[in-house]
């Protein structure tokens, strides 16, 4: 559509979702199957897997970036923000490639965005609507002490510190910056958020955890991680 004035058709937003990737050959070609129904491409960060998760990924129609070794979360965060930027992404959502996360929010996710309402959305087991399908009681407790623990450190009072689905404006994309490379960094990058004022906003979301996800040891050992940095940011 030409306007009157001549100008040409405004540029249609680009929206990339991004997905850390280990070992999900299992699930990752179904996730990415039914993120690109929301999105006009899909990046996956190949976090040193030892099988056909990238192969499964880019038959499916990902784009896959290869970590050499296993870096971890925020590693894999790291390259996602560097491929958004380079591909000058108006909008980047995040989610898990074990299929946790419903795709069909992503619209939900994406639209206080599109809204001007918020730079970072995060989708949250613990809002009006949110929920969790067969949450372990450990994960909750964990989950619920370590937002606690942050929110002390700040006047956010986010429900849900802990979610990997999150959504993020361009702004947001050029300003974040965050170190940690293990899970720590969903803590971190709420925080350089705040600093920045950059706009946040929870929506309700259901995640299952009728997945693989690996061993509740793991689950534990993430979670006293995330906890020792946050109780670190109130001293």
């Amino acid at each position: 559509m030409q306007t009157s004035g001549g100008e040409s058709e405004r540029r249609k937003p680009l929206v990339i979702a991004g997905m850390p990737m280990y070992n999900e050959e299992e699930t990752i070609g179904s996730v990415v199957f039914q993120t690109l129904a929301y999105v006009d491409a899909v990046i996956c960060i190949d976090d040193g897997s030892s099988d056909s998760s990238a192969r499964i990924a880019e038959k499916c129609g990902a784009k896959v970036i290869r970590h050499r070794v296993n870096r971890g979360y925020g590693g894999a965060l790291k390259s996602l923000f560097a491929k958004a930027k380079e591909m000058d992404a108006d909008c980047l959502i995040v989610l898990d490639s074990d299929g946790q996360h419903d795709t069909d929010d992503i619209p939900k996710m994406l639209q206080p965005i599109f809204d001007g309402d918020a730079d970072f959305v995060i989708g949250s087991r613990f809002v009006d609507g949110g929920g969790s399908e067969d949450m372990p009681a450990y994960r909750r407790l964990g989950i619920k002490v370590i937002t606690a623990a942050s929110n002390l450190s700040s006047d956010l009072g986010i429900q849900d510190t802990q979610s990997g689905f999150r959504a993020f404006s361009k702004l947001a994309i050029e300003r974040l910056r965050f170190d940690s490379e293990g899970m720590e960094l969903s803590l971190e990058m709420l925080e350089d958020a705040n600093e920045k004022e950059l706009k946040i906003k929870e929506v309700p979301t259901v995640i299952r955890y009728d997945v693989p996800k690996g061993s509740s040891f793991t689950a534990l050992s993430h979670g006293f991680t995330v906890l020792a940095w946050a109780m670190l940011s109130l001293s």
